[in-house]
Parts: structure tokens; C-alpha cells; sequence
């Protein structure tokens, strides 16, 4: 009886959204938030068990690791995450903030910039990797249809060479990298991307009945693409990003 009731209460919590996604403005990737970007897009069918068992292994592992043995309650699960979908969807991200790393060359005093040095220069740039990972696995349980890869796409490419700052800004700030011990003048920028769109993932041509295989979308190396713009850039002074030096929106 005890165990019915657990039951029962669950699948109460779940159909009344207990677990709502917490959307940000541009949140920090990860596996789930971009699945769920990926469904918000509408580029997953949430019909099919093997999507919904994935998606479980990568946000409700205590419910699968629970009650997925247990053919008939599993599935009452699976209706229960769906229905929490449905209703958490329109909160699911679809802003992400990617992080870099760049670094400046010496100052230019005829363009009042320090220049990127050549690794860190942001030329051409229209793709960024949001998310990578081998795999998950939960009451070994492992992905078996959801890409484990994500990359923003831009439709137009970025490109920065320097940062513009005037003479007394930029002196002063070498200053602080001096006080700071950044001898080599790191700074930490931040790129606002907005997903647009998402080509839907299906199964490959000529998949045999009832295999479950990755699915995928046409023209692409397996890596799930998730076509972007790009909201702005934001360079800041410190790693925590809370020193803003320069601010980009097109």
C-alpha cells in the first residue's frame, strides 16, 4: 500500500509540473536545458517512448532508476513526464550564453584598441560547440536516441580583431592586470545567442520497424544544430564576469 501511494503521488507531482524548467534570458549549457531547447523547437517527437526514456535518463534518473523495470508503471511515468512537458514547455531556454576566453596583443593607438592576438581574434566565427559529451547513463540505462552533441550555428559570422577602448581606459585597465597579476591581459568574453530554429531529428532512411537507432537531422555530422543569432557580446575584465568593459548588440 505504501509503495502504491508513493506511486500515485509521484505521478500527482509530476502531471502538476513539481519539476518546472527554470528558463533563463541565456542560460549555461548543459545536457538537459538543450534537449529541452531542442523540444521547445519542436524538433523531438515527444511521442515516441525512446525519446521520453532518454530524456528521463537525463532529468528524472531517480524515477527511472524507481520504476522502469516495471513495464506498467513505467509507462505511467512516461505519460506523467509528457503531460509535464506540455506544460513546463514554453519555460525551456532558448538563450545560451557561451563563455571564451580571449587575449589581447599590444595597444594600437591609431584605432584606440588592443588587438586580439591571433589565436583569440574573432574572425568568420558562426559556430560555437555548446555541448559535447560521450554519453549518460542512469540504472543502466544509456542514450540510445538523443544526440549527445550540440553547436550553434549563426547565420552571420562575427568579426571582432580588437577591443576598443580609449587611451586613458585602456591604461588604466593594464594597470589592473598588472595589480592583478594577468600578465597575459586574459580577458573573458561572452556571447548572447538566441536559438531560432532547430531542423527536426528522425530516424535515418531505411531504419528497420521497431529499431531504435540515433536519430538525426539531414546534412549534418551527428551533431545536433541548433540555428542562432547572436544577441550581443559582452567582454568583461574578470572570469566571474562581473567586470563589463565592453558591450556589442547588433
Amino acid at each position: 500500500m505504501k509503495t502504491s501511494c508513493r506511486f500515485i503521488l509521484i505521478l500527482a507531482l509530476l502531471l502538476v509540473g513539481a519539476w518546472p524548467a527554470a528558463a533563463q534570458d541565456y542560460a549555461k549549457p548543459s545536457y538537459e536545458n538543450l534537449v529541452q531547447t531542442l523540444i521547445r523547437m519542436g524538433a523531438l517527437n515527444i511521442a515516441d517512448d525512446s525519446v521520453i526514456d532518454d530524456y528521463a535518463v537525463i532529468t528524472e534518473c531517480k524515477l527511472l532508476a524507481s520504476f522502469y523495470k516495471d513495464d506498467f508503471k513505467w509507462n505511467r511515468i512516461r505519460q506523467a513526464i509528457r503531460q509535464s512537458i506540455k506544460q513546463n514547455v514554453a519555460t525551456y531556454s532558448s538563450g545560451y550564453a557561451y563563455d571564451a576566453e580571449l587575449q589581447l596583443d599590444r595597444y594600437d593607438f591609431k584605432e584606440q584598441s588592443y588587438k586580439f592576438r591571433d589565436r583569440a581574434t574573432v574572425k568568420n566565427v558562426n559556430a560555437f560547440v555548446l555541448f559535447s559529451t560521450e554519453g549518460r547513463e542512469c540504472a543502466d540505462q544509456k542514450i540510445k536516441v538523443l544526440p549527445s552533441s550540440f553547436r550553434a550555428v549563426l547565420n552571420e559570422p562575427i568579426y571582432f580583431t580588437g577591443l576598443p577602448l580609449t587611451e586613458n581606459d585602456a591604461k588604466a585597465m593594464l594597470a589592473r592586470f598588472d595589480q592583478s597579476g594577468n600578465r597575459d591581459r586574459i580577458v573573458y568574453a561572452r556571447f548572447n545567442l538566441r536559438i531560432v530554429f532547430v531542423p527536426p531529428l528522425r530516424s535515418p532512411e531505411n531504419t528497420p520497424a521497431g529499431a531504435v537507432v540515433p536519430l538525426q537531422q539531414e546534412k549534418t555530422d551527428g551533431a545536433a544544430r541548433l540555428d542562432a543569432r547572436l544577441d550581443g557580446l559582452e567582454i568583461y575584465e574578470d572570469a566571474e564576469r562581473t567586470k563589463l568593459i565592453f558591450n556589442y548588440q547588433p
